[in-house]
């Protein structure tokens, strides 16, 4: 594989970051080489790039418009660049590079409220690739908040009523997870096959559709990069086709109501015992009740925690996990992810703070383990600089808010209820940093 015009990259990060943007935004294949320019020349690495592309590439990002591929691969890349310098291990790249794919690609069914039964087929393949346990998937299925495949369905139907969505409550959501529960149940009952053979073609097709694009694009790519990538999706899709064509390898009926009951279980647990919901971030969306805000922040809690729960474990040795090549921190990779969420989000400050709010729980969750931790984990420190990181950006964007709004606001009361807002902002930050200059320890974030 030649180096393709590889000495524009060779200018600065920031023409190289340019690029790629305008690439991957466009629609457009990256090459190899360009490919390995702003992630990093590694197998594995390439490898990652490739799948997510060719499971992500035709699927919008709300958020931002691009596509879900520019979050994930600028997630890898900036997470490096803003985090004061600090290299990012393989394991690290990877992770960040698949830590949305089975919710973006998985949870991409037309029917919603089966988006959780997408992610699962997606994960039995990448399993029935990588193998049960390797820590690569282990690490796609706990970074997954698998609540919110179904909390968010229920959600949208609910809000097409706006009267009757101001007055929701505990019962109220409670009736509409027992209807989704009673639908999810018949379709498995009448429809199985139908529903898991059309998961396991999908997943198929977006492979097959890549390797077309490759071929026949808009983008001419050399054709040794061509045979390489080609190599990368037969390896994956080779074992796809076996198991998508074989009814006696795929997921079982009582495997999927079993997971079905554990997240659903989850969600009741909460909504029938309301103590023990969070109260809602200083700051939420305007389109959401209090009550969704506080069900929404106690599930992301749950869910961070979790993430904790199990990098610990890791540490202790307690996880079954096979592969060492990719021995990783997943709470430090869903730091630096939230820190691209940040960046990617509007400039609203409503959509901001409760990204940076989750990615203090990270820690929160981290503290608890707070000496073991330190001890036994050397990527503490970056663990530290990367949450540093977020909240800086954090702060500069309130400060740029602040500019923004005198410029762009025209209602006065709109005006003043977003100075209070930010004046919130401001004082959760100052509180925090009184916090932490008492704190000892690495872990006082």
């Amino acid at each position: 594989m030649g180096k393709v015009g590889i000495k524009m990259f060779n200018k600065d990060e920031k023409e190289l970051g340019s690029h790629i943007t305008k690439m991957v935004k466009g629609g457009y294949i990256l090459t190899v080489d360009e490919t390995d320019s702003f992630v990093g020349e590694n197998p594995l690495i390439h490898e990652a790039s490739r799948l997510d592309h060719a499971l992500l590439y035709s699927i919008p990002r709300k958020e931002t418009g691009a596509t879900v591929f520019f979050h994930a691969i600028s997630a890898a890349k900036r997470a490096e660049f803003r985090n004061y310098g600090m290299d990012l291990s393989v394991a690290q790249k990877v992770t960040l590079l698949d830590h949305d794919i089975l919710e973006n690609s998985g949870g991409n069914t037309k029917d919603k409220d089966l988006a959780f039964i997408g992610a699962l087929v997606l994960k039995d393949c990448f399993e029935y690739v990588f193998g049960k346990g390797s820590e690569r998937v282990m690490n796609m299925h706990i970074l997954t908040n698998y609540a919110d495949f179904i909390r968010s369905p229920i959600d949208y139907k609910l809000k097409k009523d706006a009267y009757g969505y101001k007055r929701l409550d505990s019962e109220i959501f409670k009736d509409e997870l027992d209807n989704w529960n009673d639908k999810v149940c018949l379709l498995i009952k009448t429809d199985f096959d139908n529903i898991i053979s059309r998961e396991y073609q999908r997943f198929m097709k977006y492979l097959e559709d890549y390797r077309k694009e490759l071929k026949q694009g808009k983008r001419k790519l050399p054709d040794d990069d061509i045979k390489y990538i080609n190599t990368i999706l037969e390896r994956f899709l080779d074992p796809l086709s076996e198991k998508a064509n074989n009814k006696n390898l795929w997921l079982t009926p009582e495997i999927i109501l079993s997971e079905k009951k554990r997240i659903s279980s989850l969600i009741e647990s909460y909504i029938l015992k309301p103590q023990l919901m969070i109260e809602p971030p200083f700051i939420y969306t305007t389109s959401e009740t209090p009550w969704m805000a506080s069900l929404k922040h106690t599930l992301n809690w749950d869910y961070i925690s979790n993430i904790a729960r199990f990098d610990i474990e890791l540490l202790l040795g307690l996880n079954n996990i096979k592969g060492e090549e990719l021995k990783g921190s997943s709470w430090l990779d869903r730091s630096f992810c939230k820190t691209q969420d940040l960046m990617d989000t509007a400039s609203t400050i409503q959509h901001g703070a409760p990204l940076a709010s989750q990615a203090r729980k990270i820690i929160q969750g981290i503290d608890k383990f707070g000496d073991l931790a330190e001890k036994t984990d050397e990527n503490s420190a970056q663990l530290r600089k990367g949450v540093e990181n977020l909240e800086d950006v954090f702060a500069k964007r309130i400060r740029r808010r602040r500019k923004e709004i005198k410029k762009t606001v025209e209602d006065e009361t709109d005006l003043e209820d977003q100075k209070v807002l930010l004046d919130k902002v401001e004082g959760e930050i100052k509180r925090r940093e009184r916090k932490k200059s008492k704190m000892p320890k690495i872990f006082m974030l």
